[in-house]
């Protein structure tokens, strides 16, 4: 079950999205990301300036799954990210769906439509197919690091030790040693050099032409009004045909 709103902080300004064919075109292994609260600014994988917001609430909002765990960047979900159902497929809606205040937008209803840029089309299936090779690849690459650090800290018994070093013929124990103690510098660098990636890539949002600050919490509560209008509108009208 989604969230309430899901939110989308863009780099692009909202005239990209507010057309008489509003659409949201996907960039990113042919799918649109999103993140459960306004409050969250870390895990991204790129330092994004944010020039715009696009929240999807309501139907748009059962559009988007959460970020799979078991996966090469499963570390998205626990930061609170989400993805759209259907791959290489952008979001479109109707003018009368969106409603805007300032450089933010809330979408009530949505829909998947097929990507209309052939190269586009081509360039997100190359991502895709480089994350899940990166996926397959990084398998024995990690069980490879976990079997190393395990054998650095004695984990496993001195029979299986023995094995496993036997498969390594004429290494002597000096080589060994420093094999172990590689692979536990390679795990610790890995593990620091993902902690930082997530601190310095952040959500950073851009202040207004005159240089203020952009006060996103208000354009957000007001857009949301106009939402909770329309949808107390068409409630009334439901019920009224009844």
């Amino acid at each position: 079950m989604p969230p309430k709103a899901l939110f989308h902080w863009s780099k692009e300004p909202l005239t990209v999205f507010l057309t008489n064919a509003p659409r949201f075109e996907v960039h990113t292994q042919g799918r649109a990301w999103v993140i459960d609260k306004i409050s969250k600014k870390k895990g991204a994988t790129s330092r994004v300036t944010a020039t715009s917001l696009v929240v999807f609430r309501e139907q748009a909002a059962g559009l988007f799954v959460r970020h799979p765990l078991l996966s090469w960047l499963g570390w998205k979900r626990i930061f609170g990210q989400w993805w759209s159902k259907d791959l290489y497929q952008d979001l479109v809606w109707d003018a009368s769906d969106a409603f805007q205040c300032g450089r933010v937008m809330v979408v009530r209803r949505a829909r998947f439509a097929d990507i209309n840029d052939p190269v586009r089309l081509a360039e997100q299936k190359t991502k895709r197919r480089r994350i899940v090779a990166g996926e397959l690849a990084g398998i024995p690459l990690l069980v490879l690091l976990v079997t190393l650090a395990a054998l650095v800290n004695g984990v496993f018994t001195a029979r299986i030790n023995a094995w496993l070093f036997s498969l390594l013929p004429d290494v002597e124990e000096s080589t060994a040693q420093t094999i172990r103690a590689t692979g536990l510098w390679i795990a610790a660098a890995a593990i620091s050099a993902l902690a930082i990636s997530i601190y310095l890539m952040k959500i950073v949002r851009q202040p207004n032409s005159d240089g203020s600050k952009w006060d996103v919490e208000a354009e957000l509560k007001c857009a949301m009004e106009k939402a909770d209008k329309a949808q107390a509108a068409e409630q009334r009208r439901n019920s009224s045909g009844r």
